[in-house]
């Protein structure tokens, strides 16, 4: 009974359950449709791509009309005809991604002017890409007037973003005057993105002067972008206070670097850093917790250690999460190496995972890859990056079935991304039998990059009719790999 294989089957942990064929059988004969639709896409995301289809096939013959992954798998699977009119359905009662994707196969099938009436339709919706999709083939037929007839339909049904893509076409068929007019339009109608690519395109015509009226007008709606095009005009204009204020402007309003550009102008001004220490030390008192860390980078750029680590430390406490990477990228350098492993280690525990593989690598370059893999066990809990640093120094020196073991602890933990990077080494060393029972393993796991991955990595290995099984085809349910479509 179909109670029974539950009970015995979905009880496992996932990562272990393999479901039987027996049990998608169950599914397929006693589902109803909609579940069967759902059970589909679970038996897609596992490979069992022979039995996704299997279910898709009976459930369109159900009679449902229900559209999400259902016309997906039975388009892959060869069954375009009942694709389509699942499609047709969805796009007729106004589904706009169905609209596109309908439109997308009529492309295929060279049935262009089909295609664009629903392409037409699904831009109205709002939906950029089949406005995007429409424009592209009708700019290729060199059909400009229609490709900007479409974007200003959709732009008067309110979806504004029609216009940047007008300005955008105008631009690339040298219509400048007009281009700027839609941009114009576009920031108006509250496209913060318009005066910025507006200033990009004044500026590579060398219209300085107009540009910077754009950058000014983008900035002031918030964009970070300009604000630094603006700081980088006064920098190269020799203007360092303008191009200072620039900087911290676009600094403070989010811009991942600029606090590093304000020290960069500011040293080049002033060598002592004192002026930069002002500025940042002026910009913490004010309440901006940010330039603490910066106040780190300073003192480390003017060889001023302690006071390095004095705010790098305390940016942590404002939740700055690689101050103590920065500590100890900086200790090392400096040949203290104990105290660098020590932050390195702290820099792991704040979730910096790129600081462990540093100190392992330092560990491995002063002791050897053993010490190393000790240094790795006596400190930190085995999960699927740890594991994949400790694999990658083992591989290297081709001890692979030492590097699996770290994977096969990681994944005993309950980390089952080390399925992918143990069935990548397996591959790499040329073990495909095993390479192919680690991939069906993650498969299970519900690991929905396995598929991709696999494909990636037996093609990388020159196993390349292997990599579009996987890839098209899938799994069967007894764990081998499909070579074709088996379907009724």
């Amino acid at each position: 009974m179909l109670s029974d294989f539950l009970e015995q089957y979905l009880r496992r942990p996932r990562w272990r359950a393999i479901k039987p064929e027996g049990l998608w059988n169950a599914f397929l004969r006693h589902a109803q449709p909609r579940e069967l639709e759902k059970l589909a896409g679970a038996a897609w995301s596992t490979g069992l791509m022979q039995i996704a289809c299997q279910m898709a096939i009976s459930v369109h013959a159900s009679g449902s009309t229900y559209s999400d992954r259902l016309p997906r798998i039975l388009e892959e699977s060869g069954h375009i005809d009942k694709a389509i009119q699942l499609y047709e359905y969805a796009a007729q009662n106004g589904d706009a991604p169905s609209m596109g994707r309908l439109a997308t196969w009529l492309h295929d099938q060279e049935k262009h002017a089909e295609a664009l009436v629903w392409e037409r339709k699904a831009s109205i919706k709002g939906n950029a890409a089949a406005l995007r999709s429409a424009v592209d083939y009708l700019l290729a037929q060199q059909d400009v007037e229609s490709a900007l007839h479409l974007c200003r339909e959709a732009a008067d049904c309110g979806h504004r973003s029609a216009l940047e893509v007008g300005a955008h076409i105008l631009q690339i068929n040298g219509d400048i005057e007009q281009s700027l007019k839609w941009y114009a339009e576009a920031a108006k109608e509250g496209e913060v993105g318009s005066p910025f690519y507006a200033g990009e395109l004044l500026s590579s015509l060398g219209e300085s002067e107009q540009a910077e009226n754009w950058y000014i007008q983008a900035s002031e709606a918030g964009d970070i972008r300009a604000m630094r095009r603006l700081a980088q005009y006064h920098q190269e204009g020799g203007d360092a206070e303008l191009a200072i204020d620039w900087y911290r402007r676009a600094a403070v309003s989010g811009h991942p670097s600029a606090w590093g550009d304000v020290i960069d102008v500011s040293l080049e001004v002033d060598a002592t850093g004192d002026s930069a220490a002002a500025l940042l030390l002026q910009e913490e008192a004010s309440g901006n917790e940010d330039v603490t860390h910066w106040l780190g980078v300073l003192y480390e750029r003017l060889g001023k250690q302690e006071d390095a680590i004095e705010y790098y430390l305390e940016s942590r406490e404002w939740g700055e999460g690689n101050g103590y990477a920065k500590i100890g990228r900086m200790l090392e350098r400096s040949g203290d190496y104990d105290d660098a492993l020590f932050y390195y280690l702290l820099a792991y525990e704040e979730v910096d995972i790129e600081s462990l593989e540093i100190g392992c690598e330092l560990v491995r370059r002063l002791e050897g890859t053993d010490v190393a893999l000790a240094w790795l066990e006596a400190n930190v809990t085995v999960d699927s990056f740890v594991a994949l640093v400790a694999g990658s120094m083992l591989e290297e020196e081709g001890r692979i079935d030492e590097a699996i073991k770290w994977h096969e602890n990681a994944i005993e933990g309950g980390d089952t991304d080390s399925l992918l990077w143990g069935a990548e080494i397996l591959a790499r060393a040329g073990r495909i039998d095993d390479s192919l029972r680690w991939f069906w393993r993650a498969a299970n796991a519900g690991l929905s990059s396995y598929r991709q991955e696999a494909a990636r990595i037996f093609t990388e290995v020159g196993q390349v009719r292997l990599a579009k099984n996987i890839e098209r085809y899938g799994w069967n349910s007894d764990g081998t790999v499909s070579h074709g479509w088996d379907l009724p």
